[in-house]
């Protein structure tokens, strides 16, 4: 299984890792098989860079984001 979840997180690497945007840690990444009997695949554990100019963005037009 440790063999298969490293295949995965080297996949989820290659196909989406933006350094500074969106990153998978190595190799502790957590990889997790969906509950969903038709899905193909599994999820990676991958971060998020936020910045303070979106934050406030949304928190400032939150009303607008949201009704969109």
């Amino acid at each position: 299984m440790k063999d298969l979840e490293a295949k995965y997180r080297k996949a989820a690497r290659e196909i989406y890792h933006d350094p500074g945007h969106i990153e998978i840690d190595d190799p502790n990444a957590e990889v997790s098989i969906s509950d969903d009997e038709d899905a193909d695949g599994v999820y990676v554990q991958a971060w998020v860079f936020v910045s303070t100019q979106e934050m406030e963005y949304l928190r400032d037009n939150a009303k607008a984001v949201l009704e969109a």
